[in-house]
C-alpha cells in the first residue's frame, strides 16, 4: 500500500516550493496548472518528454491513469506531487458551470474519491504529496479546500490520510526561516502527524526532510540505531576479555 499526505495553505505560502529539495530523479510532478515552479533551475530538473518526471494536466482520469502506470512501469519514481489538487476540481466545475443540474457536483465528488483511493494503492515505495489550497470551515479552523457538500460530507479527504501538513508564513527576513509547516492541530489549522514523528510543531517547508521523517517513524530507525548501538557496545565488552581457547578436535 502507498502513502499519500497533503500539504495545505492559501497560494504564496510555500506549498510548490518545498518540493525544491525533492530529488528529481525520483519525483514526478503532475502540474495542474500548467504553471512555472517557484524554484531555481525547476526547468532544467523537470521535463515533460517521455520517460521524463513533469506532467501537465487536470483531467482526474489521466491523473489516476499516470499514477497506476508510474506504479507498473516507472521503478525509479518515489515520489508523486500533485500541484495544485484544488484545481482539478475548480476547473472541471468552471468548465461545466453552465450545467443547471447537480450532476457535475456528484462528478467531482466521485472524481475526487477516485484519485484518493488510486493513491493509496500503489506500489507500497511510493508518496503521493498533493498540494492543496485552503478555506475557513464554519469552526474557525484552516482546512481543504473543495468543492460541493458530496466531497465534504462523503469523500472527508482528510480522514483518509495519516500526515496534514499546514504551511504557515513568519515574519522573517530569511526565507529559510520564513516558510514553514505545522505539523499538529492548532487553535487555527487542523493539521496531523503521529506522536514523535516530528519534533517541532512547527518545521520548515521542506519536503524531503518530511518524507524522510514519516520514513524513520515507519519502520522505527531511531529505535533500530538504538539496538544496533547497544549490541555493538556489548560486542566492544566481549573483546575487552581475553577469549575462551577452544580446541580442535579431529575424529
Amino acid at each position: 500500500m502507498s502513502n499519500a499526505i497533503l500539504i495545505i495553505g492559501e497560494s504564496g505560502t510555500g506549498k510548490s516550493s518545498s518540493i525544491r529539495t525533492l530529488n528529481p530523479s525520483e519525483t514526478y510532478i503532475v502540474n495542474v496548472l500548467n504553471k512555472s515552479l517557484p524554484f531555481r533551475g525547476w526547468a532544467s530538473k523537470y521535463k515533460c518528454q517521455p520517460g521524463g518526471n513533469l506532467g501537465r494536466t487536470d483531467n482526474i482520469e489521466k491523473i489516476t491513469n499516470l499514477m497506476l502506470g508510474i506504479s507498473q512501469n516507472r521503478l525509479d519514481i518515489k515520489n508523486i506531487v500533485i500541484d495544485d489538487f484544488h484545481f482539478t476540481m475548480a476547473n472541471e466545475y468552471m468548465r461545466r458551470a453552465k450545467e443547471g443540474n447537480y450532476s457535475k457536483f456528484i462528478d467531482i465528488g466521485c472524481n475526487t474519491f477516485s484519485i484518493i483511493d488510486y493513491a493509496l494503492s500503489l506500489r507500497e515505495d511510493i508518496t503521493v504529496i498533493f498540494l492543496c489550497h485552503s478555506e475557513i470551515n464554519k469552526k474557525g479552523f484552516s482546512t481543504i479546500k473543495t468543492l460541493g457538500e458530496m466531497t465534504k460530507k462523503y469523500v472527508d479527504v482528510e480522514a483518509k490520510v495519516t500526515v496534514i501538513l499546514h504551511t504557515l508564513v513568519l515574519d522573517e527576513d530569511d526565507p529559510a526561516q520564513r516558510y514553514k509547516f505545522i505539523t499538529n492541530r492548532t487553535t487555527e489549522y487542523l493539521a496531523k502527524s503521529p506522536d514523535g514523528m516530528f519534533d517541532s510543531l512547527y518545521i520548515p517547508n521542506d519536503l524531503s526532510y518530511v518524507l524522510n521523517q514519516i520514513e524513520k517513524y515507519a519502520y522505527d530507525e531511531e529505535q533500530l540505531e538504538k539496538e544496533i548501538d547497544s549490541v555493538e557496545s556489548k560486542n566492544e565488552k566481549s573483546f575487552d576479555s581475553p577469549p575462551e581457547v577452544i580446541e580442535e578436535i579431529t575424529i
